[in-house]
This record gives structure tokens, sequence and C-alpha cells, in this order.
């Protein structure tokens, strides 16, 4: 799970002491990343989650948005001027039971929503 940060105008020391914390890793537009051949295409900061893969989606948001500002004006003013997002991996696992899921509670889905996050999720197949 990241919380990422997209935009050309991006400036990551900017996005850094807007949220009052470090990016896991982070470029500008242009720049060139290591291990790519051609230069960004758009800038982004990029903060991993510090739990484990197996924690709930739940205790992972609230990872990352501890460690990070909770004043909903500083998110809104980047999510009006870039795509905020946090990407979450989720790993479909063939089990027989049809009664594997995950909630999002209130709570979560308002801390989303008050700082302007898109939630997006990927889903993996495993056999």
């Amino acid at each position: 799970m990241s919380l990422q940060i997209f935009g050309d105008e991006l400036e990551p020391e900017g996005v850094s002491a807007l949220l009052g914390g470090a990016p896991t890793h982070s470029h500008r537009k242009d720049e060139l990343v290591e291990g790519d051949a051609l230069p960004a295409a758009t800038g982004a900061w990029v903060l991993e989650a510090s739990l484990p893969d197996s924690a709930e989606i739940e205790e992972s948001v609230a990872n990352l948005f501890g460690r990070l500002t909770s004043d909903v004006d500083e998110w809104a003013t980047l999510s009006a001027q870039f795509a905020v997002d946090i990407r979450c991996e989720l790993e479909l696992v063939e089990s027989g039971d049809s009664s594997d899921g995950f909630d999002l509670s209130p709570r979560l889905a308002a801390a989303l929503a008050e700082r302007g996050v898109v939630l997006s999720f990927s889903l993996v197949k495993r056999t």
C-alpha cells in the first residue's frame, strides 16, 4: 500500500513541507528515475506503508495518515492541484470459501473524503 501524489508541476520538497513528512521516493517531471530509460512523464511523491502486507486496509491507511499532517486544508490544497490516491494491492486466493472480503469503516471513508484521497485497488489472483 502506498500514498501516491502525481502532477506535472509537483515539487517533492513542497509536498513534503505541506504534509510534514518525507516520501519513500519522489521525482520531478522529466527527471531521470533510476531503472527507467526515459525521463519521468510526470512528477511523483510516494510514501510506502511501513506495515507488513498482511495488515488490514484500515490499519495501513491509518499508518500512512498518522505519519503526515492531519490538517485537512493542507490536504485540500494538494488534492486540488495533484492526483492523490492510496494504492492497495489485494491478493485473491482461491480457497473455495466465498465469504472472504473486506470492509471500509465510516471512519476510514470520512478520513479519505475529507482529505480528497481516492482509495484504489489492484486485484491479483493467486492460485
